[in-house]
């Protein structure tokens, strides 16, 4: 009995797949975001002798017919262009990750905190934050920072360590916005100490061809034969280039996961409003001043922000929305851009038949979207905690055709009915 149970699901699962791509939801079959799919340097080549090419023919042909020709012309797609721009702010950046936590469940493990083994949610939430952080780093940011938001009394230091086993590569975990700080300033000097040393060795190996070049001419000259120390010294640099080039498993860009967020009261804008109406002034401007301290000390970790927060994005927190960000651009992570792929989609060329499914808890927030599905689906299916609230107006709408009069004159009815049988007997 159990083999055809699990014969059935997945067969169900695979019939499902099979329906979502061919309507191009699976998120496996997407370009997620402008920086999801990171090519190599033969596939750069090859795409600029492919613009070169179609903007020779493009020439041609326009010089053929006698018009005239931009000199800026460019088959570079909007998008390819602003996923470039993306890219180029990423190099050596300090870039924070908002992502979706608030669906993890966490468990116990002989005393230890950690994620449950046995929640989907959970799984998925660290699969696409393992995604993202390897997009950013072959993107070569400088340094990641990942914050979220769950339940007060969670921790996310079992997070930090999921993403350490996931993604193979140390993920620190810090209690204080101060002390990632420290961690980003001292990957920038690291890398400053690298790069001043590679330019360093570049010019001392420019040099020492500068002299063999030199060598070698006299030695032609002189009618005499290579020197074999010529290629030892040779072996040698590179050798010593190899040893220089070895980084430890961080390299140069820390990954870095801060507390919580659900412990800071500053995280909420609504935190500056929570004062009594009778409170002081020195009152108002402590917790104004509170405020900005936080927000300003972590816009220092903020060069570029990617939102992932598909559930955040429609709240007022600081890591949203509040934050001075260092180069003012702002990226959407794999899980949000499937959610906008997948809305685009359904708006743009919704199926037939479409049939929607729509939850919740609160009526009010949902009534725009029921507006919007209305016009747009076939048939509407209410959540559990929707549909009693619709149930009670549509039996408002029925009493007020149908008045109670009528009802509670059938009941005394009956109740005469009732009393003449009962006197019969």
């Amino acid at each position: 009995m159990d083999g055809f149970v699990d014969a059935a699901l997945s067969s169900s699962v695979v019939k499902r797949n099979e329906s979502r791509k061919k309507r191009g939801m699976l998120l496996n079959d997407k370009v997620l975001s402008v920086w999801s799919k990171l090519p190599d340097d033969d596939e750069v080549m090859e795409e600029e002798e492919l613009v070169v090419k179609v903007t020779d023919a493009a020439t041609t042909n326009a010089e053929g017919e006698g018009e005239a020709v931009d000199s800026s012309l460019s088959v570079v797609a909007p998008e390819v262009q602003a996923a470039s721009e993306f890219l180029s702010a990423v190099v050596d950046a300090r870039v924070m990750v908002r992502l979706d936590t608030s669906g993890l469940v966490f468990d116990s493990d002989n005393g230890n905190h950690v994620l449950s083994d046995e929640s989907v949610a959970t799984e998925l939430a660290v699969q696409r934050a393992t995604e993202c952080v390897l997009q950013l780093l072959a993107a070569k940011a400088g340094c990641i920072t990942l914050v979220g938001r769950c339940n007060k009394e969670e921790s996310l230091q079992p997070l930090a360590s999921a993403l350490m086993e996931s993604l193979d590569r140390p993920v620190r975990f810090v209690e204080t916005d101060q002390e990632a700080i420290g961690i980003c300033v001292e990957f920038e000097e690291k890398r400053r100490v690298k790069e001043e040393a590679r330019v360093a060795r570049e010019a001392k190996q420019e040099e020492k061809r500068r002299v063999a070049e030199i060598k070698r001419q006299a030695r032609v000259e002189a009618g005499k034969e290579e020197d074999e120390e010529e290629e030892e010294e040779e072996e040698d640099d590179e050798d010593e280039e190899d040893d220089e080039d070895e980084d430890d498993e961080e390299g140069t860009c820390p990954v870095i996961v801060l507390e919580n967020r659900s412990w800071f009261p500053c995280e909420k804008l609504s935190y500056r409003e929570e004062l009594d109406e009778f409170a002081e002034e020195e009152d108002i401007d402590e917790r104004n001043s509170e405020m900005d301290t936080y927000a300003s000390t972590l816009s220092k970790l903020c060069d570029v922000l990617v939102n992932d927060d598909v559930v955040g994005s429609s709240t007022n927190d600081v890591t949203v929305c509040s934050l001075k960000i260092g180069k003012s651009i702002v990226g959407v992570g794999p899980r949000l851009q499937h959610e906008m792929t997948v809305l685009r989609q359904l708006i743009q060329d919704t199926p037939r038949p479409a049939f929607g499914v729509v939850g919740g808890n609160n009526v009010k927030d949902k009534l725009n979207v029921l507006s919007l599905l209305i016009e747009m689906m076939d048939e509407i299916m209410l959540g559990v905690h929707l549909s009693p609230m619709f149930e009670r107006v549509r039996r408002e709408r029925w009493y007020a055709v149908n008045p109670k009069e009528e009802v509670v004159v059938v009941e005394v009815a009956s109740e005469d009915n009732s009393e003449d049988t009962s006197e019969d007997t």
